[in-house]
């Protein structure tokens, strides 16, 4: 171990033995422990959605997705030249899943839309644009949800 950094110490396995692995001392801002009194219940709780991002295709004219916006953020894209290209991305959330999908005409449409909000987003299919280059087009709609 570095003896000289202050700001790192051992990590040891739950068997007590000493290992070469090496944890901040305090830790970063997003990282959290709980008041052991606030510990939900673990046993009886029933598996949720994966938290993977997966990129959500659409193929079908009038095929709809109710979910929740998460917000644009980005994805890559490999190049012609085989290097990558980064691009903006809708996320979304379904109770299946969280997905995200680069159409240029669904980013754009939800970049004034806030996180957290309910929408339908239903694929109308692929359109011709002026220059003549057949892109995919979407009709996006904030839903209301019925009172609980």
């Amino acid at each position: 171990m570095n003896q000289n950094n202050d700001e790192y110490g051992e990590i040891v396995t739950t068997d007590g033995k000493e290992t070469e692995l090496l944890a901040p001392k305090q830790l970063d801002r997003g990282i959290e422990i709980l008041n052991p009194a606030e510990f939900p219940d673990l046993d009886d709780a029933t598996v949720g959605i994966s938290v993977e991002t997966k990129y959500r295709e659409f193929s079908q004219p009038g095929e709809i997705v109710r979910a929740v916006f998460n917000g644009i953020g980005k994805m890559s894209k490999r190049n012609q030249s085989g290097g990558m290209d980064e691009l903006p991305a809708a996320y979304f959330q379904t109770k299946d899943g969280v997905y995200l999908n680069g159409g240029d005409n669904l980013v754009n449409q939800l970049q004034a839309i806030r996180p957290g909000t309910p929408i339908q987003i239903k694929y109308v299919g692929k359109v011709k644009t002026n220059s003549g280059h057949n892109v995919n087009k979407f009709e996006v709609n904030i839903l209301r949800p019925s009172p609980f």
